[in-house]
């Protein structure tokens, strides 16, 4: 591969890393694998800017670097803003399936925020891909019988002891 080649190829890994960040940050999109965030974010604030001040230090690049790199602190921002400082959502009970379609599930999930206790929250889940879901909160209240089955089944993915 040559030089030119692996640039634009890591401009447009940047780019779409971009997206999927700014699809998570304004939707109920999640991706669920945290290392994957974190990679993508490193990714943004390394190598990118890098390839672009090595490269001709010409006007126009100069200021593609400052735009990378207010994009990069962005990026940044939002990643621990979204994570809090704390890990990822976990499921803890799996409340309700759909009748019909067994992707959809109404999960009781939790954040560990370290010494600072634990998030809560039930959602709406819908598995789009393996590592990628569509969660909407969403109160038990609001369920209809005839769609959705109640299963109560305990996943425990954070790994608490039960009293």
């Amino acid at each position: 591969m040559s030089k030119g080649r692996t640039i634009k190829f890591i401009i447009s890994f940047w780019i779409l890393s971009g997206i999927v960040l700014l699809i998570q940050f304004f939707t109920a999109l999640e991706l669920e694998y945290r290392p994957a965030n974190y990679f993508l974010t490193l990714s943004t604030i390394t190598f990118v800017p890098l390839v672009l001040w090595l490269k001709k230090r010409t006007f126009e690049r100069r200021i593609l670097t400052i735009v990378t790199l207010a994009f990069a602190v962005f990026r940044l921002t939002a990643f621990y803003i979204n994570y809090d400082g704390g890990g990822s959502w976990r499921t803890q009970t799996i409340l309700f399936e759909h009748q019909t379609n067994s992707l959809r599930t109404v999960e009781y999930q939790m954040q560990d925020k370290g010494a600072r206790g634990y998030n809560r929250r039930i959602v709406k889940r819908t598995k789009v891909l393996p590592l990628l879901s569509w969660n909407v909160l969403t109160k038990t209240d609001d369920l209809s019988e005839t769609d959705w089955k109640k299963v109560n089944l305990e996943v425990n993915e954070l790994g608490l002891k039960s009293p």
